[in-house]
């Protein structure tokens, strides 16, 4: 098999389903190395079942992970290298959009539901992209990290008003550090589905 992707390691957020659970699979075709890290374990041991049939020749790692616990984002990044070898690019895709979420005006919008919400879509982001970029520097190879944010985050959505501010929170964070990494080779951008 011969990829640019051949013995790569990618880490994903949001790796259990959709969007992440689709580029583990599309990468792990070509030959990468998998971390994925889901909050739902039936997800993760899917994926990994998976991918394990389609390529059984692939690394891949596993873990239960909650983007908002600071420790456990970084033990997972660090297990990562420690286990799957140097990082070469990170998916950022672990996010919450529940319908119930969009039937309510601001007015009407339960502090807690705004909370939840910022807590995984935005600062779960922050955390993952943080350890990320420590880890890409230190390696001094560069890198690449995606984050997934929507096109919601760009014009907002009416009853919409906690996932539109998460993800343009997501937009402008992946901006500034995409500026603060540059110059070590590390290319930060987000896509907006």
């Amino acid at each position: 098999m011969e990829s640019y992707f051949l013995d790569k390691t990618f880490l994903i957020t949001g790796g259990g389903s959709g969007i992440g659970r689709a580029t583990a699979q599309m990468l792990a075709s070509r030959g990468a190395n998998i971390s994925i890290a889901d909050v739902v374990s039936s997800n993760l041991e899917n994926t990994a079942a998976a991918i394990k049939q389609e390529t059984p020749e692939v690394k891949i790692l596993t873990t239960l992970l909650d983007v908002r616990d600071e420790r456990a984002v970084i033990d997972w990044v660090t297990e990562s290298e420690r286990q799957l070898g140097p990082i070469h690019g990170c998916l950022n895709a672990a996010g919450i959009a529940p319908l119930s979420h969009f039937e309510k005006s601001i007015e009407d919008t339960p502090m807690l539901d705004w909370e939840r919400t910022i807590a995984i879509n935005l600062t779960g982001v922050m955390l993952c992209m943080r350890e990320q970029v420590r880890v890409l520097k230190k390696q001094k190879t560069g890198g690449s990290i995606v984050n997934v944010t929507s096109a919601a985050g760009c014009v907002g959505i009416e009853n919409g008003s906690p996932y539109s501010a998460s993800k343009w929170g997501v937009i402008g964070l992946t901006r500034s550090v995409a500026k603060e990494t540059a110059s070590a080779g590390i290319r930060v951008t987000a896509v907006a589905p």
